[in-house]
């Protein structure tokens, strides 16, 4: 018991672990950010502040190690010149809390009763109890690989009790109780490439990439039969005496008691086999090869489905259950059906190396480089998370039957105990996860945020980082002038950016309003569906000023803009009356505008036209016309509005330039008095500061996302750090708030 009142058992300890893993990479770069790394972690796990953010709180323990955490921070806060980022409200899913332990060495396989669990290092194999972690014993030969095939758990025999590896052009069979060599198979013409159990354990297959494939009586060590084979990649026992063996182009089945093979219809197209995955009752076998997604109904060999896939996906495991099995594709994990190979389930996951299901057919674990994800497929979420040594390697994952143990590892070995499983931690308020790149809005006073979410805006109190609101909205809100501006069926809602509430609906009834540019003014412009240019008041919503239907609308400056008149001469006016100031009689049909720096040129392009004009805006004024080879274009006004430039892929008759890498086609403006002077308004609101900008002492890496990028305002009490990752809204305030 610490004395804070913490229960700081086993549980708690493997809690620290986990937390340390995950942040390994911040930890090791600036060992100063432990505590802030440890508290913001640990301290929302039980702690009953928690509960306020969750529609249902999440059930807690007796440990209490909130406790301990306030206990430290009282500690760290008394040092001379303590400042931390603190997190004001629960994290979403965090890295798991399952119970285990981490063992040096990669390339796990564990027992089938989850008993022992055999790990590879550099110049041996390691034979373990997979529930206390103690050495059993070590293969005594200098190099050894674990003889694996199909089999979920490596070299293990079907009953657990004896252990299948291949060294050099042999095969040695071992008993792990006492660790000891039962016989050898072999010599190979060539080096062992793979070997595998038959199901029921009797025979065992090794195969030579360059040689033959050979059965062997398991129990007298005779040879039953071989197949010579060119290119082997790998062997799947399917039956018990019958064998899948992959090349590097095809697959046969082979039956070596009766000699049968079967080999699928070749396709001329057909120059490389990337992955071969087969199901748990060894009825049904999936491959990709370049040029199709495949998959086959055992020992038959007829063909199920034929899936021309353009990319390079790679099949994984077969669920026990439901049909399905798991394809690796870029930037997701399908799971798919295995009679058509149609997509039913999307797992958001990218840099995918290995999936495998459990035997319960409930779970997935997906392994990346960095990280493994224990999916609930029931739930189509994640449950938790182990964090690994990022590797090279593929790695490797296995389930014991049972489902009570998992042994995960690439370039280190994790085994974990699956019976304290908890349910899947629920996000805090349930806030649906943000959209891409949202951006957020701090209210004028400071005391909430807002960002956009999948489900709409969502508002947060930032005194407590308690949810307040989500308003349903498919689009981005704006910030417009001292409103928060939200899109919903062809209406504009203005909100309170404090507490999210409607204040007033922007709307022309019956003609429905497209999405609108965002302004500083206190009249916000807007087109409706049939083309109208309506002006509404900002102050109570109230409408000021509607012109007639324009193909163009653009907003030029916080005071002017520019429609299409009906005679298509462009006509810029004033946003807050709406009267026209000056018509350009220009036919160039182009919706980009641009305003020079001084007020004093327009310059319209895009549309069909690979040209650009410069209009001097005065009466009768001055135009230029820039040229460029194609559509793709870049324009330019240099910062004194002396001169414009327009950049182009292609070299054009009219600039003259014979650069075919590079054409600049450059205009010199003449000076004079803008006709157009600016107005009084607000200036265009400049986006937030990031966090590695205005204090980069305080960034620290959480895992795989660093917060060097996270948007800081200043208040009063210190920074507020709004961080959008792709799960949630996370929100951190310096601490203690009297050294800010």
């Amino acid at each position: 018991m610490h004395p804070s009142g913490a229960r700081l058992d086993h549980r708690a300890l493997a809690l620290v672990e986990t937390t340390v893993d995950a942040h390994q990479n911040a930890l090791q770069s600036d060992p100063k950010r432990l505590f802030a790394v440890l508290y913001n972690a640990l301290y929302w796990h039980d702690a009953p502040e928690g509960d306020a953010h969750y529609a249902s709180p999440p059930p807690r323990d007796d440990r209490q190690i909130w406790r301990w955490m306030e206990a430290w921070r009282r500690e760290f806060e008394a040092r001379p010149h303590a400042r931390w980022l603190r997190r004001i409200r629960p994290p979403g899913p965090t890295p798991t809390a399952l119970l285990g332990w981490r063992t040096a060495g990669g390339s796990p396989a564990l027992s089938p009763n989850g008993a022992l669990v055999l790990v590879t290092h550099a110049n041996s194999l390691e034979l373990l109890d997979a529930r206390t972690a103690l050495s059993l014993g070590q293969l005594p030969r200098p190099r050894e690989y674990l003889g694996r095939g199909n089999n979920a758990h490596g070299g293990f025999s079907p009953t657990g009790d004896r252990v299948l590896t291949f060294s050099d052009k042999s095969a040695t069979l071992w008993s792990v109780a006492p660790l000891a060599t039962l016989r050898t198979y072999g010599p190979a013409k060539s080096a062992v490439s793979c070997a595998a159990f038959s199901r029921d354990g009797r025979v065992i297959f090794t195969g030579a990439s360059y040689d033959a494939v050979r059965a062997w009586d398991a129990e007298d060590g005779s040879l039953v039969a071989e197949l010579v084979t060119e290119g082997l990649s790998g062997l799947y026992a399917c039956g018990d005496d019958s064998v899948v063996v992959a090349t590097h182009d095809t697959w046969c089945l082979w039956s070596p008691r009766d000699g049968d093979v079967f080999t699928p219809k070749a396709d001329s197209k057909q120059k490389a086999l990337w992955s071969v995955a087969l199901s748990p009752g060894g009825d049904r076998l999936f491959t990709r090869s370049n040029v199709a997604l495949e998959g086959f109904e055992l020992p038959d060999g007829k063909r199920l489905f034929r899936d021309a896939c353009s990319s390079h996906n790679q099949v994984e495991d077969v669920h026990p259950g439901s049909g399905l099995f798991a394809l690796l594709a870029v930037g997701v994990c399908e799971l798919r059906d295995a009679n058509t190979g149609d997509v039913r389930v999307r797992v958001p996951m990218g840099h995918v190396q290995r999936a495998t299901f459990d035997p319960s057919g409930r779970f997935m674990i997906v392994c990346q480089h960095w990280r493994s994800t224990l999916w609930d497929l029931d739930a189509n979420a994640p449950v938790a998370w182990a964090w690994q040594s990022v590797g090279t390697g593929e790695g490797s994952s296995s389930f014991s039957l049972d489902g009570k143990r998992l042994a995960i590892g690439n370039t280190d070995t994790l085994v974990l105990d699956l019976t304290t499983l908890a349910p899947a931690p629920a996000m805090p308020d349930d806030v649906p996860p943000p959209l891409a790149c949202s951006p957020t809005s701090l209210s004028p006073n400071g005391s909430s945020v807002a960002a956009q979410t999948e489900g709409g805006l969502a508002f947060w109190d930032v005194a407590s980082g308690k949810r307040l609101r989500v308003v349903p909205s498919k689009h981005y809100a704006l910030r417009h002038g001292r409103h928060l501006l939200c899109y919903r069926d062809g209406e504009l809602v203005a909100l309170d950016p404090e507490t999210g509430l409607d204040r007033f609906v922007l709307a022309v009834p019956g003609d429905p309003l497209e999405y609108p540019s965002a302004n500083e003014s206190a009249t916000l412009l807007a087109r409706t569906r049939s083309g109208l240019v309506v002006a509404f008041s900002l102050d109570d919503g109230s409408e000021c000023y509607r012109l007639p239907s324009s193909d163009l609308l653009v907003l030029v400056a916080p005071d002017l803009f520019v429609i299409r008149n009906p005679n298509r001469t462009l006509g810029m006016r004033a946003v807050s009356t709406g009267r026209e100031l000056l018509a350009l009689p220009t036919a160039h049909e182009g919706c980009e505008l641009r305003l020079s720096p001084d007020r004093r040129w327009l310059a319209v392009h895009g549309g069909s036209s690979s040209a650009v004009e410069v209009w001097e805006l005065a009466p009768a004024g001055r135009r230029h016309v820039l040229h460029a080879g194609y559509d793709s274009l870049s324009f330019s006004f240099s910062a004194d509005s002396a001169s414009a430039t327009l950049y182009s892929s292609a070299p054009t008759p009219q600039s003259g330039n014979s650069d075919p890498d590079d054409s600049i086609d450059t205009a010199a403006l003449e000076p004079g008095e803008p006709f157009l002077p600016a107005t009084d308004v607000a200036s265009p609101r400049l986006p937030p500061p990031r966090l590695k900008d205005i204090a980069p002492e305080l960034v620290w890496d959480r895992g795989v996302r660093s917060l060097a990028d996270a948007v800081a305002y200043t208040l009063p009490s210190g920074l507020l750090v709004v961080d959008v990752t792709a799960d949630q809204v996370e929100l951190y305030r310096t601490e203690p708030a009297s050294r800010t």
